[in-house]
């Protein structure tokens, strides 16, 4: 079942050749087909598990209401006009509709250093409004997204309070997000699931996220520091990984394993920011990093995060009403090697 035809009909190009100085992961990975739409598994969790199992990602095309997701796109780029990064005229006129079209005079005068603030693509002080935003957690604990998670794990689900929001500007600062995996970000349970939304339609221009099926069963890969949202990039051993990925839409939600390798495909488009967001969530039995419990960047204190909030008081630390089992973070596991690649074979 879980191999059904997929969604939509794969358009992508070859990922853009690199400029002679770009950073060598710049080439992107090579698309190879489609995601299998794992709705129906829904209704079927052992077919949902073995899926899960087997390719180490789901995807669940329109699984969040579409009006949610395009309100908080609404609010993140009400934030990036109020600091001059998008184009005035088209904002004014077209708020609801906007495509978020750049000014691409401010967002060129950003520095590298700015742009390359804990991988999300703004200043340190753009990011702390986004963290105040009521829509952006909230929709994290959306009741579609909590279902599927307890149909995929078999018992409660656990929302990290970690969530991350992407504001990719067309910045020639910005490094495509390299092939890697999240364990060693997130630690903890291996058994915790990124889900990877866009916020807002991600056309093959804007790029997107792709997905290596079936390599998280290969343990933790070996890697190095590069350029790009977690300066870090695996070896994943085949000298052709076969990716795969969709056209996304507001309201698609990826979800895939800890230890699944996945990687940004380099945009082509210069005239439009790309949003998107990364939600955790584990098995509530299993352990968790107790670092996952801090703002994300620890861009704020949580009691700056809810200073302004109007509702949604049952969000609010929520995580310390339950009885959770902790784990320190350790440094020493980026560097260990369980998929060791030797390429004279």
């Amino acid at each position: 079942m879980m191999d059904a035809a997929p969604h939509r009909t794969p358009t992508h190009t070859p990922s853009p050749q690199p400029a002679d100085d770009a950073p060598s992961h710049s080439v992107g990975p090579t698309i190879a087909g489609e995601f299998a739409d794992a709705t129906p598994g829904l209704d079927d969790p052992d077919a949902l598990r073995d899926h899960a199992q087997r390719q180490g990602y789901l995807f669940f095309p329109g699984l969040l209401p579409r009006e949610n997701v395009l309100a908080l796109r609404l609010d993140l780029l009400n934030i990036l006009n109020q600091h001059g990064l998008l184009d005035p005229h088209v904002h004014a006129h077209n708020p609801p509709d906007d495509n978020g079209t750049i000014n691409t005079q401010a967002v060129h005068q950003l520095s590298a250093e700015q742009v390359g603030y804990g991988g999300v693509g703004v200043p340190k002080h753009i990011y702390q409004q986004v963290q105040k935003l009521e829509s952006f957690h909230a929709l994290a604990h959306e009741p579609n997204m909590l279902r599927m998670y307890h149909t995929l794990f078999g018992e409660q689900p656990f929302v990290h309070p970690r969530h991350i929001t992407r504001l990719i500007l067309p910045s020639p600062h910005i490094a495509p997000t390299p092939a890697h995996q999240d364990y060693i970000h997130i630690q903890g349970t291996r058994e915790t699931w990124t889900a990877w939304l866009p916020i807002g339609d991600v056309p093959d221009t804007m790029g997107g996220l792709a997905i290596f099926p079936g390599s998280h069963q290969r343990g933790i890969y070996q890697g190095r520091r590069v350029a790009g949202a977690g300066e870090w990039i695996v070896d994943v051993c085949d000298k052709q990984p076969q990716y795969l990925t969709t056209r996304y839409r507001a309201g698609d939600v990826l979800t895939f394993h800890s230890l699944t390798v996945h990687a940004a495909i380099p945009a082509t488009d210069k005239q439009h920011v790309r949003l998107s967001c990364d939600f955790r969530y584990q098995p509530e039995s299993e352990p968790i990093n107790d670092r996952s419990f801090n703002v994300h960047g620890n861009a704020l204190t949580w009691e700056e995060v809810y200073a302004d909030w109007q509702g949604h008081d049952h969000l609010k630390y929520y995580w310390q009403k339950k009885q959770l089992h902790t784990t320190d973070f350790d440094e020493d596991i980026r560097w260990q090697k369980e998929a060791i690649c030797d390429h004279n074979t």
